[in-house]
């Protein structure tokens, strides 16, 4: 089991392993224009992908499913070396079930009637979460991750949202891989928060962990090592 938690001097929690976890959040209380401030670097590509034409709008209907793959492919081919999405496609198809459930919403990008990117958020009572995203290689031109992510700030602190979480560390994605996501999302205004992640395991899974890490490892280093070029 394992659960994540704010840092704290005092706790006394007796478990199998406690880890730092540097986390991206934006602090949705500030006014507006603090957080469009925050993304100065970024605001020419928010303003580009509106006057492009690019629309942005909630999408839901099970169609959707087939369109994801086309993006998590195009996505994740864009990396090379075997990347794999984080998610399987089944987990899309059951979450979209039960969206209502869960608070799980779909915001979606489209340019001349194709939709071309998209982010599935989660939410809770006061958080929430930019769970997923992928693209077509189209709209990296489009600066349309920009504008998606902007679009959301605006609607979750209209919301009334504390916090938008856009899980993961400033070195990368989760488990810290392509550093690029990580840099991405502080120039969208993400700041880091850090928390604990405490776990309780069997001796057995213990064992399995160890080795999916150190695996995760030998790959990332595999993918990040230049190659050599026969002259």
């Amino acid at each position: 089991m394992q659960i994540t938690l704010p840092v704290s001097k005092d706790r006394a929690v007796e478990a199998d392993g406690i880890e730092p976890l540097d986390n991206l959040e934006i602090d949705l209380r500030q006014p507006l224009e603090l957080l469009w401030k925050s993304i100065s670097q970024q605001r020419t590509s928010v303003r580009k992908s509106v006057r492009e034409g690019v629309r942005v709008c909630w999408r839901h209907e099970p169609a959707l499913l087939e369109t994801q793959e086309l993006l998590l492919k195009d996505t994740y081919g864009r990396q090379g070396n075997g990347m794999r999405p984080n998610f399987p496609p089944t987990l899309y198809r059951h979450a979209l079930a039960a969206r209502q459930s869960i608070g799980l919403r779909v915001l979606c990008a489209s340019y001349r009637g194709k939709l071309i990117g998209a982010v599935w958020i989660l939410a809770d009572s006061e958080k929430c979460y930019y769970w997923d995203a992928a693209t077509l290689h189209e709209a990296r031109a489009l600066n349309v991750n920009h504008l998606l992510v902007w679009v959301l700030i605006r609607w979750a602190r209209r919301k009334g949202f504390k916090t938008l979480d856009l899980i993961g560390s400033s070195s990368g994605g989760r488990g810290g891989s392509r550093p690029g996501i990580g840099s991405f999302k502080q120039s969208m205004g993400g700041r880091s928060a850090d928390y604990e992640l405490v776990y309780w395991y069997s001796p057995l899974m213990r064992r399995a962990l160890l080795a999916y890490r150190l695996f995760n490892r030998l790959r990332e280093q595999g993918i990040r090592k230049p190659k050599s070029t026969k002259s």
